[in-house]
Formats: C-alpha cells, structure tokens, sequence
C-alpha cells in the first residue's frame, strides 16, 4: 500500500472556491460541481472551515461560493453555516452584481467590469477594496502605458494584478 497526501475537505472547498472566485474563469459551472462533489463526499468539519476561512481572509469568497451552490445545486450545507457566512458589508453588493441564484456563467457571461468589481467586493478585508479601487483608478504611470498600449488584453491584466496585490 501507498501512502497518499490530500487536502482536508474543508482545505479543498476553500481551495476550489479561491480558484472559481479568483481566477480567470470566474463562475464557472464546472467549478460550482466540483464544490458540490466535495461537500457531498463526506462529512465536512463546517467550524474548521469557517475557521479557515477567517484566517486566510477570505470568509466572503466561501460564502458566496457556498450560498450558490446550496441554492442552485442542492447542495447540503447546513441553513446554520450560511447564515454564518452571510455576506456583510461591500459582499451584500455581488448579489445585486452577478446575483447567488445561480453560477454566473449559466447566463449570459456578465461583462469584465462586473466580474472585476464582484472579485473586488469579496474580499475580506476593507482596505483591500480601497488599494484595488485606488490602484485601479490611479495606475502608476508605466502601467498606465502598458495598459494603453496593449488595449483590453492589458486592462484584463491589471486588474488580475490589482487583484493579487491587494493583500500584499
């Protein structure tokens, strides 16, 4: 017998929900399933999670994820841990934004800006939502020319990298 290393199920979901939140492909169906199959594999530990969740900051990210896929997949996740994770404060805004009722990408794909302020509103913490709007709106001057010169493909960079900065 070979001995095999994985991820805790509640290290998994937070893994997966990072991925479908803040990547590329926000939204996903595929990624809203994968989500679904780990939370109907076994028992999840719903408090490590949570626990998780805060410390790594991203507390918003799973409550959106898991909000979506209880709603639009079935889901069983306890009405306990949603109502735990319900979004507060700029998070309440990506319902009205890409609505919870279903993965975003069922319908018509929301357009670059709705998606870039969605990523940006579930972060956890509010001075990343400033230094991403900040950076945003004011890029440093050799960027601002990167950006203009490679046209939408270098706006979709930046953002991705206002994105990741954020929490640095």
């Amino acid at each position: 017998h070979r001995l095999a290393f994985g991820l805790q199920l509640q290290d998994q979901i937070l893994h997966l929900a990072l991925h479908l939140v803040l990547g590329s492909e926000f939204g996903r169906l595929l990624n809203f399933v994968d989500v679904d199959r780990v939370v109907r594999r076994a028992d999840v530990a719903w408090d490590a999670l949570l626990e998780e969740a805060d410390r790594w900051h991203v507390r918003a990210v799973v409550g959106y994820v898991l909000h979506v896929v209880a709603t639009a997949l079935g889901t069983p996740v306890p009405a306990e841990v949603l109502a735990r994770l319900a979004p507060s404060g700029p998070a309440r805004l990506v319902a009205r934004v890409l609505g919870t009722a279903a993965p975003p990408t069922l319908g018509p794909r929301p357009g670059e800006l709705r998606l870039y302020l969605a990523e940006t509103l579930l972060m956890d913490r509010p001075r990343w939502v400033l230094r991403v709007a900040a950076t945003t709106l004011f890029p440093p001057a050799p960027c601002s020319a990167s950006i203009t010169a490679r046209g939408r493909a270098g706006r979709s960079a930046w953002h991705a990298r206002c994105i990741r900065c954020a929490s640095a």
